[in-house]
């Protein structure tokens, strides 16, 4: 077994690491390394200053010589450090192979990410040094010299990471060679990262703030004075009671209904809230900030960000960018105007609005490359169905992919609502009932797609789906059952494709394709629900979470599609394309230019591994020189 070397920085910068990302941090000329820390195996933590640094030289080139496991909680910090810093130290570089990374432990195990959360919740016998955090916090941006003996109490601080980060190492079970190899890939894709079109990210800054300006002066002047910017929510919602219109709140949605019955003043105060709230405009600063010197922005991809095992995003939020409200090639038109005339850009466009619809295409190939974008066709509504044993909703999805001239699922459900039913309203059925949504929710929804549903279609609608394919909601009960039964029992149980076993303080929801997703001290309520702990999404909070049949059953889901997400990564990377990132059920890749084809792509991503043999896999996928949705 080769050695386990605990290691972890502390460094100090002009750049910030929250908005920069740790690639452009570690690569920043500001930045300097303060200290290392690092522990073999159980051995004793040791450490070194920057004046000393040199001294450990040889014992840590051996070390990584002799193919030692370099472990770092977000390790992808400590990657890039070395990549930038270890070279004047006289150390080696260390092959991606050789790392690993305890954050990405902590999160496949759905615990909270952050050292010191993860360590509280696994009941750690070394707790992070908050004390040493402060002094931490304190030098991280100081330049010149510093008192020796903040930097003593410094390295005790990264000394203590290190204790902490080997003890949720010895906690938690590693990654399976399968997802070390997945964890590989996503080095790998945050190394490479993507070419932003700086010249347009430049110029729409120089823009929103002459435009921002001009319109805050708007509506400083049609206000009487009273509102000097549109982000003041309260001010222009007190404005507005007093000119006689009153709103609940200025939310997005609220502000383009009460458009439709304003006119005059208030009309543009509106107006003018709606566009200079846009906070998607904020995402060309975010951009700006995070792009490394060579053109690139890098380090947006979190792995296991969720915990059924999906990304989720950092530093711009490729997660999250606002659709677009102009065809892609509007928007190609618009972006040329604005690398080659700005005023021309403000004279033409509506600009903010403008803009915000533009964010997408910053996003663009290598010089030479041409961009594919891929997504899987209502993968979670298909999966939900095999996984269920919904033959009848298997085969729907299945014909439709052979003879594109049947018509589709959607239209189906439609007219099994009703003969009046649009198939946007099918749509909505199946792709959101397959959880056990409500009619309530499922009015909410459709409402947010500007459906119009009564209280008695939604519930017609919701029926409908349940009588159409009733193995979903019988999965749902059976899911939760076995689950439940595992836990009070301690013995494995099987539900269809999905079994459940026990694993110490997890329950562990073992896949179709032998990953495991987790619910940490699982509980059966004196009420019969079953809870356990886990991240809130909206609290972000580490607390007693319920769960129910639904809930688990749209867990196996998403787990299962990103696995199967995971497959076609793969496959793509070895029909030689070049993965820029992805986003839910979306792949983005380039090629070089005439190499690729948006048929290769689809087959790549829709061959079904073994495990998944009989799920209905389909995929579209558009070439083009920028990102677009």
């Amino acid at each position: 077994m080769p050695k386990k070397v605990y290691i972890d920085f502390e460094s100090r910068s002009q750049a910030d690491i929250w908005t920069t990302g740790a690639y452009r941090y570690a690569e920043d000329p500001s930045t300097e390394v303060l200290c290392l820390a690092w522990a073999i195996d159980d051995g004793p933590v040791q450490g070194a200053l920057y004046g000393k640094l040199s001294e450990a030289t040889p014992i840590i080139n051996q070390l990584i010589q002799s193919g030692a496991e370099f472990h770092a909680h977000n390790a992808f910090f400590e990657r890039s450090i070395w990549k930038f810093h270890a070279e004047k130290f006289g150390l080696l570089p260390i092959p991606l192979r050789q790392w690993r990374c305890t954050a990405a432990k902590v999160s496949a195990a759905a615990l909270p990410r952050r050292l010191e959360h993860a360590a509280l919740a696994l009941g750690c016998s070394h707790q992070k040094d908050m004390e040493g955090s402060r002094v931490m916090r304190s030098l991280c941006t100081t330049t010149g010299p510093i008192p020796q003996e903040k930097l003593e109490r410094l390295l005790l601080y990264c000394k203590r990471d290190v204790e902490t980060e080997r003890d949720i190492d010895k906690r938690l079970p590693d990654l399976s060679s399968a997802e070390q190899r997945v964890w590989f890939m996503d080095q790998y894709i945050n190394d490479r990262g993507v070419e932003i079109d700086i010249k347009a990210v430049e110029n729409a800054i120089t823009l929103i703030a002459a435009e921002t300006k001009e319109r805050n002066e708007e509506l400083f002047t049609l206000t009487g004075g009273q509102v000097n910017a549109g982000t003041k929510r309260e001010a222009i919602k007190n404005y507005l009671e007093r000119q006689g219109v009153v709103l609940p709140d200025l939310t997005k949605a609220t502000v383009k209904e009460a458009l439709k019955t304003t006119d005059g003043d208030n009309f543009r105060v509106l107006q003018l809230r709606q566009q200079l709230s846009l906070t998607s405009l904020a995402k060309f600063s975010a951009l700006f900030t995070a792009v490394s010197s060579d053109g690139r922005v890098r380090d947006t991809l979190i792995y296991h960000g969720a915990a059924t095992g999906r990304w989720s995003g950092k530093l711009v939020q490729i997660q999250n960018l606002v659709k677009s409200t102009y065809k892609p090639d509007a928007v190609a038109a618009a972006i040329a105007t604005l690398k080659t005339s700005p005023e021309g850009f403000a004279v033409c466009y509506d600009v903010l609005p403008t803009l915000s619809s533009c964010i997408r295409g910053m996003f663009v190939p290598t010089i030479g490359q041409e961009m594919f974008i891929t997504d899987f066709a209502a993968i979670e509504a298909r999966v939900v169905m095999w996984l269920a044993g919904e033959e009848k909703g298997v085969k729907q999805f299945a014909d439709k992919d052979r003879d594109p001239s049947l018509p589709d699922i959607y239209v189906q459900m439609a007219k099994t609502i009703s003969p009046t039913a649009t198939r946007q309203l099918g749509k909505q059925a199946i792709l959101g009932c397959g959880y056990g949504m409500g009619r309530v929710k499922f009015q909410e929804t459709c409402e947010k797609y500007g459906i119009e549903v009564t209280p008695a279609l939604a519930e017609r609608a919701v029926n409908a789906y349940r009588t159409s394919f009733p193995a979903v909601p019988r999965f749902w009960y059976a899911l939760e059952d076995a689950a439940k039964k595992t836990v009070c029992s301690g013995k494995p149980h099987t539900c269809g494709k999905i079994s459940w076993r026990m694993a110490g303080d997890f329950l562990q929801m073992v896949l179709p394709s032998g990953r495991v997703i987790v619910y940490h001290h699982p509980k059966i309520t004196a009420e019969g629900k079953l809870t356990f702990l886990g991240v809130n999404s909206v609290t972000n909070k580490y607390e007693v979470e319920e769960t129910w049949g639904g809930k688990l059953v749209e867990n196996a889901t998403q787990a299962v599609a990103r696995d199967l997400m995971v497959e076609a990564m793969f496959g793509l990377f070895a029909a030689e394309y070049q993965i820029l990132f992805t986003i839910h059920d979306e792949i983005v890749v380039e090629k070089t230019i005439g190499e690729g084809s948006e048929k290769e792509v689809i087959d790549v991503v829709c061959k079904i591994p073994k495990w998944a043999t009989g799920c209905p896999i389909n995929a579209e996928c558009k070439k083009t020189m920028r990102y677009q949705k």
